[in-house]
């Protein structure tokens, strides 16, 4: 029996890692949570469909610095980026390194949402392309 999908989410500020985790909850999706990226990358299982959703800005690896690690690791996991801080070149960049999509933190929940089910879906075309 397949796996449900599963979102990781990593953010430093607990009060919104809370309203990701609840709303991905809410979405019928797995999801695990991480307030760094290192510890994301110490248990990241690249054979589950997956999405990422990160904080642009956080203590140990910013979320661009987490996008150019998996991008060495040759990872395909769709990611998503969202930033209380955001700008247009850190957003330029951000999909230059592979984030499928950036958001202004607080994002409209339907938007988080609609985005995440984006992600979802890229990742099971990806999983589905490479499966024996």
């Amino acid at each position: 029996m397949e796996r449900r999908p599963v979102v990781y989410i990593i953010e430093d500020e607990p009060a919104l890692l809370e309203l990701a985790r609840r709303t991905v909850e809410s979405m019928g999706l797995d999801v695990v949570c991480f307030a760094s990226g290192t510890r994301f990358l110490d248990q990241y299982d690249p054979s589950r469909i997956s999405c990422l959703v990160t904080d642009l800005k956080m203590p140990d690896l910013t979320g661009q610095q987490l996008l150019e690690v998996l991008a060495e690791r040759r990872a395909t996991i769709p990611a998503i980026m969202i930033s209380g801080q955001g700008d247009i070149p850190a957003a330029v960049r951000a999909m230059a390194i592979g984030a499928i999509g950036f958001l202004e933190n607080p994002s409209c929940l339907d938007t988080l949402r609609d985005t995440i089910r984006r992600a979802i879906e890229l990742a099971r075309r990806r999983h589905l392309s490479v499966a024996p």
